[in-house]
């Protein structure tokens, strides 16, 4: 019989359950609903900052469904910080939900796909199937979620039967770490395979589009050496299950081999002291803390330039040189009307290719006056870019510890690089030269107001855009990084091995790679550009001839298969 606290979920947050969650309104459907009025005052405070592991958010459970004002809190916090997350109503008894959804509006919530309904026993099972996309959620719950009472009156009983269900999933991914760990330090599985193809895993940033293209690039190349390969793109600062989803990959990979960006194989695969990794080092190592990451004998550092690898010299790795490359794509088809005697239609075109960070991007919270001067000083190294980093800053007379000069020269090299970017491609306008610009948005408003406005294009895309891109267009502009004043970037190579007609800035990397003036062409100053761009794009003749010389260098030394060979032999050496 009735107790009289019973409903139907069929009012209230109805339609919006059918609308947008029939699953979870078939679930409910033949459950008898007991009422829940509101609560009073709420188990949460209105206004709450999400919780979160660095800049990352967690994922938030929210235990008991309550009359629904905690996950709307959220929400709002969501909205006020401008964050998105995952927010999971554990719910153990389906007819609480159906009673709270008969009482209360849920409309807006059910209409929000962020928000996500473990509802029903058993809890391991709900949450599951809550948040499929995910391998292994229960063990996040003791690894990094926030838990925050929907039902302030059954938090403490189902937070203690979640934080049970996350235990005994932590325990078993421990155990299977430590058997992986045991079998792989016993011989002879306690090194690389003497031979034959290797198991390579790796994870990388999907928030970098250079990394992953890299990542894809070594991968594919080790791939056609006979290698078995696989890649994990995390989105290491907007998902909020990424720990743990990236040490289920590593586990369930088993690789032989490590690929890693910057960080040792410690750092992903904590639990194989066996394990052998190729760190490479394609940036500047500073943009992290790698001084403290746990470094072995087993991780070789590949860096692109001399600079980088002396970054690591005192660590417990060893360190080897090799400039980046680039894959040898096929080219695209030639114009409908045009054959080698006639001028393809973007001949004339001058793309400028780059991205524009500049202080903010390593040191946010750099003291105006300190900004100001480091803005003065890039202006001067723009003048002189030959000049060594530590003269530029011994006129900055900013002076603090070892990590506050490190950022000073990390900011100085950012904003010297930003600013030589955006002065090519203003000054190549201000001759009357076709410009287009190609990178992230802050190029629009940066170019604002000058020679160069309404010349950003966008991003473009890594592939057979790029490819084409680069080969049909008269010049391509690039400007190397002041932090890598030793290296070159992957536009260097990218840029021939598509055909194209490379213009970037000269330095001694750019000789010991290619031909200056046969494979590719420089200038040192900015003022330089529009004669030498000029130049190629009048003459049709000049730009095949580079164009083809440059390509032939890169298919003969420069591309990944054959940093890959070369590291392949490497990792083998140091077996042996």
């Amino acid at each position: 019989m009735s107790d009289g606290n019973e409903t139907r979920p069929d009012a209230g947050s109805a339609p919006a359950l059918s609308r947008h969650r029939p699953a979870l309104a078939d679930r409910l459907r033949d459950v008898r609903g007991v009422a829940t009025p509101p609560s009073g005052e709420s188990p949460v405070p209105d206004s709450i900052a999400l919780p979160r592991a660095g800049n990352r958010p967690l994922a938030l459970f929210v235990l008991g469904c309550g009359d629904g004002r905690v996950v709307q809190v959220l929400r709002d916090a969501m909205e006020r910080e401008r964050t998105d997350t995952v927010v999971v109503v554990v719910e153990p008894d389906r007819r609480s939900l159906a009673g709270s959804f008969s009482s209360h509006d849920w409309s807006a919530i059910l209409a929000d796909p962020r928000i996500r309904f473990a509802d029903g026993e058993p809890i391991d099972d709900a949450i599951r199937e809550a948040v499929p996309e995910v391998v292994d959620p229960l063990r996040a719950i003791v690894t990094g979620v926030g838990l925050l009472p929907g039902d302030a009156g059954r938090f403490d009983s189902i937070r203690e039967e979640i934080l049970e269900i996350g235990r005994v999933a932590n325990t078993d991914f421990l155990l299977e770490a430590s058997r992986q760990a045991e079998r792989r330090s016993t011989p002879p599985n306690a090194d690389l395979p003497p031979g034959g193809s290797w198991r390579i895993a790796a994870v990388v940033d999907a928030g970098s589009t250079a990394l992953r293209h890299l990542a894809t690039s070594i991968g594919a190349a080790a791939g056609r050496a006979g290698h078995e390969v696989l890649i994990r793109a995390s989105d290491i600062r907007g998902d909020p299950f990424a720990a743990t989803e990236d040490a289920r990959f590593a586990l369930d990979a088993d690789p032989d081999l490590l690929l890693s960006f910057l960080r040792p194989g410690r750092s992903t695969i904590p639990w194989r002291h066996d394990l052998a990794t190729l760190v490479v080092a394609s940036s500047n190592p500073r943009l992290l803390p790698f001084e403290t990451f746990e470094w072995t004998e087993r991780d070789l550092v590949v860096a692109a330039t001399p600079g980088f690898a002396a970054c690591y010299e005192r660590l417990d790795c060893d360190q080897v040189i090799r400039p980046l490359a680039a894959d040898l794509p096929d080219l695209p088809s030639p114009d409908v009307d045009t054959d080698d005697s006639k001028e393809s239609p973007g001949a004339g075109t001058v793309l400028v290719v780059g991205n524009i960070p500049g202080i903010d991007a390593v040191a946010p919270d750099l003291p105006d006056e300190a900004r100001r001067v480091l803005m003065g000083v890039a202006e001067d190294w723009i003048e002189t870019p030959g000049t060594d980093v530590e003269e530029m800053i011994t006129t900055t007379r900013l002076d603090g510890d070892d990590a506050f000069r490190r950022r000073i020269r990390l900011a100085l090299a950012y904003e010297a690089t930003r600013r030589r970017r955006i002065r090519g491609a203003v000054t190549l306008a201000e001759a009357g030269l076709d410009v287009r610009i190609h990178g992230e948005p802050a190029w629009e408003q940066a170019i604002a107001g000058t020679a160069a406005e309404g010349r950003w294009q966008g991003w473009l895309a890594a592939g057979d855009d790029q490819t084409a891109a680069f080969h049909r267009a008269g010049v391509v502009v690039n400007v190397n990084s002041f932090a890598a004043p030793g290296g070159l970037n992957m536009r260097t190579f990218e840029v021939p091995a598509a055909a194209g007609v490379l213009v970037t800035d000269d330095r001694p990397a750019l000789r010991e790679a290619f031909e200056v003036g046969v494979e590719v062409l420089a200038f040192a100053r900015i003022e330089e550009l529009p004669d030498v761009v000029g130049e190629v794009v009048e003459s049709a003749d000049l730009r095949r001839a580079v164009a083809r010389a440059g390509r032939e260098r890169v298919r003969r030394e420069h591309t990944w298969d054959a940093w890959w060979a070369w590291a392949e032999t490497e990792l083998r050496r140091r077996r042996d």
